[in-house]
């Protein structure tokens, strides 16, 4: 049996994170599960919604409004602007994971960050 981290150790730390991906390899996981979408721009961003979490996603220490805006009309630039790493105290988001552990300034990932992160990995991360 392996040991696969859902979205790199989603309900511990931010999902698809590159802080859960570390952990995820810190713990010595098998592998990691992943999510990516395009950014306007043609980025491949590691994010499993196709919107920004609202109560998850701030910028400038404003928490977005539900929808959230959509990864596929920001460009990388604009995303890495969003802190995906701190729930919003109270919200629905920290309700559910009340074991997240927050992460500062944690900005949506590329793909090329996880696989540099995970390149000397003993393990097979990113993939699953």
């Amino acid at each position: 049996m392996m040991n696969i981290a859902h979205r790199g150790g989603a309900a511990l730390w931010p999902e698809n994170t590159l802080a859960a991906f570390a952990d995820a390899i810190a713990c010595g996981y098998d592998g990691a599960e992943l999510d990516v979408q395009l950014s306007r721009d043609g980025a491949v961003v590691v994010h499993h919604d196709f919107r920004l979490k609202p109560g998850l996603a701030r910028k400038q220490g404003v928490w977005l409004s539900p929808p959230g805006p959509r990864i596929k009309d920001l460009s990388l630039a604009e995303l890495r602007q969003f802190d995906v790493g701190h729930p919003e105290p109270g919200g629905d988001y920290a309700r559910k994971h009340p074991l997240l552990q927050v992460v500062e300034n944690a900005a949506v990932p590329t793909l090329e960050d996880v696989i540099h992160l995970a390149q000397d990995a003993p393990r097979r991360l990113p993939g699953g």
